[in-house]
């Protein structure tokens, strides 16, 4: 006999119950890990590999350092910049 999947859309509504609730309370850092453990169901409910979400988990953190470092107005004048200088601007 094959064990039952578990039921992951009723989990992840209670979970989100949860997070609403301990968000009014503004304990943030539970949040946090609240949102850490729906990330979790949500990827196994859709048959997501570990190592799908730790390549997806580096990309967003990858682009999430690369932002923190530049200023958009400083990235639209070093776009203009190499476009004058590819002779495109």
């Amino acid at each position: 006999m094959q064990a039952q999947p578990p039921p992951f859309d009723r989990l992840i509504k209670t979970l989100d119950g949860f997070i609403a609730e301990v968000a009014a309370s503004n304990l943030c850092e539970t949040v946090a890990l609240l949102q850490i453990a729906r990330i979790d169901l949500v990827a196994r409910a859709k048959g997501i590999s570990e190592d799908e979400l730790d390549a997806f988990l580096f990309a967003v953190e990858s682009e999430l350092r690369v932002t923190d470092y530049i200023d958009p107005r400083g990235l639209k004048k070093r776009r203009r910049k190499v476009a004058n200088l590819a002779g495109h601007g």
